[in-house]
């Protein structure tokens, strides 16, 4: 008499269901840490590019050049000061019998710039001005355009980081119900093989896309001045850009008035002016200077008593060219 076939009972093997639970571990601390890290503060990309602007260390660089060519202005367009020099020296007459005297020489002397070399290098300074100021505008132009490309960046890796964890939530899922099915003997053990792996990928794109967010969120925080942190989120929508676009019109308009033209402009004007101020600098410049002589007697009995108390003064006036 043949036996009957009993039903069997199909049972994962024991390396098998501890996967599957590894798995299920890692998925749920990926899923917590997850929502840890972005449940900080959130920025909209008007409070991101205002933080760029503030403390972009590039703004503060452009700045300081901003100041140190209005400096430059100020000494360029200041007329030179008058100089005031003494010289002092014992003599003595020659003679055997001659007293001995302190002379003492001073000299109030005035430059005077020739008018063309004085204008251009005034016309100098403040087109480098105008061009520190062109290379500000600049700077906030190409960080408004860096915090928008970096914020959209980080918005649409946050939303794939999203999306990455709900579908390992639904594989998570789906692999319960494989696992009870395997279990009941409803389905083969092969399928619980393959439920595995899809969800070893799932949790490989989530890990993946949320290695992603932590380098966007780094690169953010880094143009707006390292004062976001790491514990921060972004909210906004993508913009749909315009259906038609004027390209003649667009590239008129960047030559008319983007930063970067006009701050080559003025370096332009800029370099005119300092070669103009050389050609004017063959008339050389005029200096004007007043010589005072004082003969002071220390020995009275030389001279005749009414010379003896009479402190002599030569004043000449002298042109230096």
């Amino acid at each position: 008499m043949m036996n009957q076939p009993q039903p069997c009972k199909l049972r994962l093997p024991l390396l098998t269901r501890v996967l599957i639970v590894t798995v299920a571990v890692l998925t749920l601390t990926g899923t917590a840490a997850w929502a840890r890290e972005t449940h900080g503060q959130s920025y909209s990309l008007q409070d991101m590019v205002k933080l760029a602007l503030k403390n972009n260390p590039q703004i503060q660089n452009s700045q300081g050049i901003l100041a140190e060519k209005e400096g430059e202005q100020v000494s360029a367009s200041a007329y030179p000061n008058p100089s005031f020099g003494v010289q002092a020296g014992h003599g003595k007459v020659r003679d055997p019998d001659g007293p001995s005297r302190t002379e003492q020489f001073y000299t109030l002397s005035q430059p005077l710039l020739w008018p063309g070399t004085y204008q251009a290098g005034e016309d100098a300074a403040q087109a480098n001005v105008q061009s520190a100021q062109a290379g500000m505008e600049e700077t906030k132009l190409n960080l408004k355009a860096q915090v928008e490309k970096t914020f959209y960046d980080l918005l649409l890796k946050q939303t794939r980081a999203e999306l990455a964890v709900r579908t390992l939530e639904t594989v998570k899922s789906l692999a319960g119900a494989v696992q009870r099915r395997v279990e009941a003997g409803e389905a083969p053990p092969f399928e619980a093989v393959k439920v595995q792996v899809e969800l070893l990928q799932a949790q490989k794109e989530t890990t993946k896309t949320q290695g992603m967010v932590r380098a966007v969120k780094a690169a953010l925080d880094t143009l707006t001045g390292s004062v976001l942190g790491a514990d921060f989120s972004v909210q906004g929508d993508f913009k749909t850009p315009a259906a038609s676009l004027n390209e003649s019109a667009l590239i008129q308009d960047a030559f008319q008035n983007h930063p970067i033209v006009l701050r080559f402009q003025k370096k332009v004007e800029s370099a005119s002016a300092l070669h103009r101020k050389e050609e004017q600098a063959r008339i050389p410049d005029l200096t004007i200077s007043l010589p005072l002589l004082l003969e002071l007697f220390l020995q009275e009995t030389f001279l005749t008593p009414p010379l003896s108390r009479m402190l002599t003064v030569v004043q000449t006036v002298k042109t230096v060219v």
